[in-house]
Order: structure tokens, then C-alpha cells, then sequence
């Protein structure tokens, strides 16, 4: 991962990204790669050139921004926008493993990985299908808001890392 830098103010301008002269912006590069600058902090999949981490940080991101108060429907389509996401990352896993020669695939540390990852969204999936959301459970003694919030919390509890 790249190291971030901060400037306080540019010296010059920057037209590329939009940087006028005297304001603030964040700056890194990758080896070999050209600096990259941008007027606000980077996200964490900017840091990233690797799309298996890119794509779980995006899972944890929708993970993270679910709230009680979006409702039960809307917690439940961005389950399924994350079992989604975790079944096609499973896929270009796949599709990357059979794109190796066959002793590869077996005896290579990349394809030792792929495989690791493939077996780790597996059960990923499975926990996160596991999950049910229905408002016909919440019992006299817990609000809904209560509810959607320990299916947020179990939602949030399953993790692709063992």
C-alpha cells in the first residue's frame, strides 16, 4: 500500500485533478506508477491495486453504512447486493484458478491463495445466506429498530477472513 502525503497548499496548479494553486490535496504513488493526487483523502480501495481487496472493501463499506432506521427491505436488498458480490468475487476466483495450468493450480503459491479464497467466500456465502430478515419474528418485547439492528450486527459479524 502506498504511502499518503498531504499538502497544505500547492505551489502550483494542477489542471489534471482540478488542484488550483494554493489548495490543499492528498498525493501517492505506486511503484512504478505515476503520483496520483486528489483534492480529498483517498479511499482505502485507491490504495489498492489488488481487485479481490478492492471488492471487500466494498462489501465491508455496504456493510458498514447499514442503519436501523433504512428499513427491513432496504437491509435486505443490500444482503443481497452482498451475497451478489461475494458470489461473482467467487467466480473471478474460480475463473482466475482455471486459467492456470493444471500443476500450477496445485502446487503454486497463487494458486494456493485462489483456492484459500475461493473455500473462505464459500463460506462466506453460506453464513451470509443463513441470514434471515422478517419483520414476523420481532417478538412483543423488541421494537423492529431493535431487531434490524441485531440483523445489522449478524450481518456485520460474518467476515470472508478465518
Amino acid at each position: 500500500m502506498p504511502r499518503v502525503n498531504y499538502v497544505k497548499k500547492a505551489r502550483k496548479p494542477d489542471k489534471e485533478y482540478g488542484i488550483k494553486k494554493g489548495q490543499s490535496y492528498y498525493w501517492w504513488k505506486f511503484p512504478y506508477g505515476a503520483k496520483i493526487k486528489s483534492k480529498t483523502k483517498p479511499r482505502r480501495q485507491q490504495l489498492t491495486r489488488s481487485g479481490y481487496q478492492i471488492a471487500l472493501y466494498d462489501i465491508e463499506d455496504i456493510k458498514n453504512n447499514m442503519m436501523p432506521a433504512h428499513g427491513a427491505d432496504y437491509i435486505r436488498d443490500d444482503l443481497e447486493n452482498i451475497k451478489q458480490m461475494v458470489s461473482d468475487l467467487q467466480d473471478e476466483c474460480k475463473k482466475s484458478l482455471e486459467n492456470m495450468p493444471e500443476q500450477l493450480q496445485k502446487t503454486s503459491a497463487a494458486g494456493c491463495v485462489l483456492t484459500e479464497r475461493i473455500e473462505l467466500l464459500e463460506c462466506y456465502y453460506v453464513d451470509l445466506d443463513n441470514i434471515a430478515i422478517d419483520e414476523d419474528d420481532v417478538d412483543n418485547d423488541t421494537s423492529i429498530n431493535d431487531y434490524l439492528q441485531e440483523k445489522i450486527d449478524e450481518i456485520q459479524g460474518c467476515e470472508p477472513y478465518y
